[in-house]
Parts: structure tokens; sequence; C-alpha cells
């Protein structure tokens, strides 16, 4: 009986493609489930971001809009 032949390569990069896949699978239920919850209030450091954006927008349009 003729000893049968592996792809070793193949069978790694297969292991690899379906571990991801079920990580990739168990990543997005969790996120779907973290979605579903109650949304929570924007943070301090949230806001600050958001105001600091504002502002250089602002800033952009007058100087383009004026220089």
């Amino acid at each position: 009986m003729a000893r049968k032949i592996r792809n070793k390569f193949r069978d790694g990069l297969v292991d690899y493609y379906k571990t991801n896949r079920d990580i990739t699978r168990e990543y997005e239920k969790n996120y779907e489930e973290e979605k579903k919850q109650e949304k929570k209030p924007w943070s301090y450091s949230e806001k600050a971001m958001i105001a600091v954006t504002a502002i250089a927008a602002a800033g952009l349009l007058i100087r383009f809009l004026l220089f």
C-alpha cells in the first residue's frame, strides 16, 4: 500500500483559514450582542473630540473663505 502524500503547507493554510473564520464568526456574534445593548451616553473624551474637530473645521472654513 502506497503512503498518502500530505501537503503540509496546504494543511497549515486550511487550518489558519478555518481558525480565523471561527474567530471572525465569534467576533461578529459578540459585536451584534453589544450593538443590541442599550446605547450609552457620550463620554467626556468623546464630547471633547467632537468639539475639537468642530473648532478645527470652522477654523479651516473661515481661513479659506476669508483669505
